[in-house]
């Protein structure tokens, strides 16, 4: 029996605008990715859903999502999500908004084709990852949401998102219910110690 409660995410969509931000991560990522970064995948909220590049969907709803383009999709695709974190681009609302209509109008382009294009082709505007289609979006306003303090083509990945100084975390969601403090629960509740302690998650640990 799993640990946690396959529910739907409590994130509160109703608090996003046009250029706010959703980090997820999921247990169906990578091992070496949900245990060195954890925060996998990155999408930008529009008026019509969420816009993001991705590759090979993973978790659930994959029937409702495009492989490997950039593409636009409802929000209960990221509701199935187990952990988001919501972040706000501190900039006017004008800008969020431009952020979003330019990722907006990549829907369709194909993602980066290669680990070395998608790694070190930040500014490929051809072929996108996640992160550079977010760090494209914000960069063409003026902001650069890069938290590292020089001058670089490689990748911003999801989770170094989480420590630009151009942003805010507004909200929080997950799916994970209580876990009991038992022998059987013992793995996931280190699991979850790691992710908050040692990544630096900024996720509930949620152990009663």
């Amino acid at each position: 029996m799993n640990s946690y409660l396959k529910v739907e995410n409590d994130l509160d969509f109703d608090l996003l605008e046009p250029g706010d931000l959703l980090l997820v991560a999921n247990p169906t990522d990578c091992w070496f990715v949900r245990y060195l970064s954890f925060w996998s995948h990155v999408g930008i909220v529009t008026p019509d859903g969420m816009v993001d590049a991705i590759n090979d969907p993973r978790g659930e709803h994959i029937e409702h999502q495009q492989w490997g383009t950039v593409q636009c999709v409802p929000y209960r695709i990221y509701d199935a999500n187990h952990d988001i974190i919501a972040l706000r681009v501190k900039c006017s609302r004008e800008k969020r908004l431009a952020a979003a209509r330019y990722a907006t109008d990549k829907l369709g382009l194909p993602y980066s084709p290669t680990l070395r294009r998608m790694f070190f082709g930040r500014r490929d505007i051809t072929h996108y990852s996640c992160a550079s289609l977010i760090w494209q979006a914000y960069k063409t306003q003026g902001i650069d949401l890069d938290p590292l303090p020089w001058e670089s083509n490689a990748i911003v990945c999801p989770a170094l998102l989480l420590r630009s100084a151009h942003v805010e975390v507004i909200a929080r969601g997950t799916r994970y219910g209580p876990i009991a403090k038992s022998w059987r629960n013992k793995g996931l509740m280190m699991e979850r110690l790691w992710f908050k302690y040692m990544l630096r998650a900024n996720i509930e640990t949620m152990i009663h």
